[in-house]
């Protein structure tokens, strides 16, 4: 016996058991739902752990089900809020339009559906497809897109790693201004991942970032300079940064800010500031100020 004949089966049984004993809100809870994907149709049924009673004559329909043994877990294929995810029907809809117009050549299309396979919003998760389209959209110039293909490739998570392709889908997007690619092309001349290492072009590029507001980037080179990190040591400068990541409430600033003021890095000591930072950290809960 097909699943989908159980289901279809089971649904106005039900349906009469539950409605004159209970709610109709319960009804829920018993009844199976389908979403189409594709050519695909998902079953699932939800059931809260209760005695159901059901007349004699529905014994063939409950022998016939299956049992949970005979099917592989999807669970961790299915999207962490299935609710928003999967079961809205607004999602499904806009899945299923985006495909068409994604098939039909439009880029943008593309990178919107690349996420929904990636985040399986709308449709049933699949890495592997997100890959796909997000790579068909960055290969016909997509910023967005060239930045998830470099993550791809950077990770290994789903492809094998290479750093260099990775390196080259990051840079594509930086040089487009999509800032977290920036801040990427900077960390990988900093490390030399895939590379030779090059730190004063990736300062550059965390500048670059960090003027757009990226709170990792400006973290990279506010590090860099403070401490002379393969660059040109500049308290001043880092000291600028990590103002600015003070305001983000990003708990090393204070550590860096307080020890400045404290030791001179910058300008000149002063210790009443210095302790006032360390204060202003503790009553933030940074327990490394305590230090």
């Amino acid at each position: 016996v097909y699943f989908t004949d159980i289901v279809q089966k089971m649904k106005a049984p039900i349906e009469k058991c539950v409605i004159p004993h209970g709610d109709a809100d319960e009804l829920l809870w018993f009844l199976p739902f389908t979403h189409k994907f594709g050519l695909k149709r998902i079953y699932m049924m939800r059931m809260l752990p209760t005695s159901i009673f059901y007349p004699k004559e529905f014994q063939d329909i409950v022998d016939a089900l299956p049992n949970a043994s005979n099917y592989m877990d999807l669970s961790s294929k299915m999207p962490n809020k299935p609710l928003e995810g999967f079961e809205n029907i607004d999602n499904v809809q806009m899945h299923e339009a985006m495909l068409k117009e994604a098939e039909a050549g439009n880029v943008e299309a593309m990178n919107v559906v690349a996420g929904n396979y990636n985040w399986g919003t709308g449709v049933m998760q699949d890495e592997m497809k997100a890959f796909s389209w997000w790579k068909k959209a960055a290969d016909l110039g997509h910023d967005e897109s060239q930045y998830y293909v470099g993550a791809f490739y950077s990770t290994g998570d789903v492809i094998p790693q290479d750093y260099k392709k990775a390196f080259k889908y990051f840079y594509k997007a930086a040089q487009q201004g999509y800032v977290d690619a920036i801040f990427q092309v900077g960390t990988f001349l900093r490390h030399g991942y895939g590379q030779k290492k090059r730190p004063r072009k990736a300062l550059d590029y965390f500048e670059q970032a960090a003027a757009q507001g990226h709170i990792e980037a400006a973290r990279n080179a506010a590090w860099m300079c403070y401490y002379g990190e393969n660059v040109d040591r500049d308290y001043p400068k880092a000291l600028r940064y990590y103002q600015q990541l003070a305001e983000q409430d990003v708990d090393e600033a204070y550590w860096h800010l307080a020890d400045s003021y404290l030791n001179g890095h910058g300008h000149e000591k002063d210790e009443a500031k210095g302790w006032e930072w360390i204060e202003k950290g503790i009553d933030k809960g940074f327990n490394d100020l305590y230090y």
